[in-house]
C-alpha cells in the first residue's frame, strides 16, 4: 500500500528567473530558473508524476490516484510567468494556477521586499534611521529586522509604503513593471495550461486588517480575476502564507464568501481522505535553490514507495 495515499504536493512558486541582483535570502526564495524549473518538471514526468490544474485538485476529494499528483502554483503573478514559465508548460504539458494580485497588475501597489533590499544598498542610512538601527547590525539582519516590523505592525507598514518608498522612485517603478499587466492576464487566461486564481489586492497581511477590511481584499480580488476567468474565482492563496500573516479570522471569513480552497505556506502534503480544513491547505515552498529542488524530487519520490 502507498504510504502516501491520496496525498497531492502542491508547490508555491513566484518568479520564473535567475537570480542575479537579490541580495537577501529572503528574497532569493522566490526565484526559481527556468532550468531548474525545466530540470524538476522532467524528473517527475519520469517518475510518472500526475500534474494536476488546480479544478483538478478540487475534484480529488472524491478520486483515488494510482500516481503521486503535483499541482504547480505560482503566486504574485510576475510577468516572467508569460515569458519564461509558459514555454515550459508547453514544452510538458503541465498545467498551473497564476495566484494574481490586482493591485500588481495594475502597478498601484509596491512590492516593497525589493524597494526595501534597493535601500539598504542605496540609501542605508535613511532607512536604518527611520528603524533606529545601529550600523554595527549587518545589512542582511536589518533586512530581517525591518521585515518583521513591517507585516507584524500596520502603522510600519503604512509608513515604509507611504513615506519611506518615496525615498526611491526610481526603483518603485522598475519594481512594479515586472509584474504582469492586463494585457497579459488577458492572454494568459485564455490559455488551456493557465487558471488564474486570486492572491488579495494589496498584498497586506490579513492579520493587519480588520474583517471587513479581509472580506473587501477578497471578494475585489475574485472579482477583478473573474473578468478574465472564472474558473479559478473560487480558491484563494493567502498573502505571505504563514500563520503569523493570515491570523485568525481569515480562514472563516474565506469560507463564508464562498471560497472552495484556501492556500497558505505551511508546509506539507495534503490528504484530502483526512482533510478536514479546506481552507489553510498546505504548500511546498520551491526557489531556485538546488537543495530545495532536489528535496521536491526525493519528496515525489519518495510518495511512491510500497
Amino acid at each position: 500500500m502507498n504510504i502516501l495515499f491520496n496525498k497531492t504536493a502542491v508547490l508555491c512558486f513566484h518568479s520564473v528567473a535567475v537570480s542575479t541582483d537579490r541580495r537577501y535570502q529572503m528574497n532569493q526564495a522566490l526565484y526559481v530558473s527556468p532550468k531548474n524549473l525545466d530540470k524538476f518538471i522532467k524528473k517527475c514526468k519520469l517518475l510518472q508524476v500526475e500534474f494536476i490544474s488546480i479544478s483538478q485538485l478540487k475534484k480529488c476529494s472524491k478520486a483515488r490516484n494510482t500516481f503521486p499528483r503535483v499541482c504547480l502554483t505560482f503566486d504574485d503573478g510576475y510577468k516572467n510567468n508569460l515569458h519564461q514559465l509558459l514555454p515550459i508548460l508547453n514544452k510538458y504539458n503541465v498545467p498551473a494556477c497564476i495566484f494574481v494580485t490586482k493591485g500588481f497588475v495594475t502597478k498601484t501597489v509596491k512590492p516593497w521586499w525589493f524597494v526595501l533590499e534597493q535601500m539598504l544598498v542605496h540609501s542605508p542610512l535613511i532607512i536604518r534611521q527611520a528603524f533606529n538601527l545601529e550600523s554595527s547590525v549587518t545589512d542582511t539582519r536589518a533586512f530581517e529586522l525591518i521585515r518583521i516590523k513591517i507585516l507584524t505592525n500596520r502603522e510600519t507598514y503604512e509608513f515604509f509604503l507611504n513615506e519611506l518608498c518615496k525615498h526611491s522612485p526610481q526603483h518603485n517603478n522598475r519594481y512594479c513593471e515586472q509584474f504582469l499587466d492586463q494585457d497579459e492576464l488577458n492572454y494568459l487566461s485564455n490559455h488551456p495550461l493557465i487558471t488564474l486564481a486570486p492572491h488579495s489586492c494589496s498584498h497586506r497581511p490579513f492579520s493587519l486588517l480588520k474583517i471587513d477590511e479581509i472580506m473587501a481584499e477578497v471578494e475585489e480580488s475574485r472579482e477583478f480575476v473573474s473578468k478574465y476567468s472564472e474558473t479559478g474565482s473560487d480558491v484563494f492563496a493567502f498573502p505571505y502564507g504563514s500563520q503569523r500573516e493570515i491570523g485568525q479570522h481569515a480562514p472563516r471569513i474565506i469560507s463564508n464568501l464562498g471560497i472552495k480552497l484556501g492556500f497558505t505556506v505551511q508546509h506539507g502534503f495534503i490528504n484530502f481522505k483526512y482533510t478536514k480544513n479546506y481552507f489553510e491547505l498546505p504548500r511546498i515552498h520551491a526557489d531556485d535553490n538546488y537543495e530545495v529542488i532536489k528535496l521536491l524530487y526525493h519528496l515525489v519520490r519518495d510518495m511512491k514507495l510500497p
